[in-house]
This record gives structure tokens, C-alpha cells and sequence, in this order.
């Protein structure tokens, strides 16, 4: 699957259709049991709820001046 409607189809509108499970050991090591891509569910949601105005594209926009 390859391109933004693959994206969407996998990553948002048919997100319950796929589990994290199958992440390898080492990105549970690396990021840490509680990181984002790691969630699932309602708990994925709340986490992403929270997240998402800081990475929006007038939030981006502002970051620039300080990296």
C-alpha cells in the first residue's frame, strides 16, 4: 500500500483493522511502552487528542523561529 489514500486508509479511517502488536520488541525498547505509535484504542485517541495541536501546521510555522 503506497501513497496518502494507503496512509489514511491504514493510519485513520480503518485504524481498527490494524494492531500494534506486531511492532518489533526493539521499538517497545526504543520509544518506550507508553509511546504513541505503541497505543491502541481509546487510549491512542486521548494521547493523539492531546498531541495534535502542537504539531498542526500554524503551530509548525511558529517553531521555526526558535530552531
Amino acid at each position: 500500500m503506497i501513497g496518502p489514500e494507503a496512509n489514511r486508509f491504514i493510519l485513520s479511517s480503518h485504524v481498527d483493522y490494524f494492531s500494534q502488536q506486531g511492532w518489533p520488541n526493539t521499538f517497545k525498547f526504543l520509544l518506550g511502552q507508553k509511546a504513541l505509535v505503541l497505543q491502541e484504542g481509546s487510549e491512542h485517541r486521548r494521547s493523539r487528542k492531546l498531541i495534535m495541536p502542537t504539531l498542526c501546521g500554524s503551530a509548525l510555522a511558529s517553531y521555526l523561529a526558535t530552531m
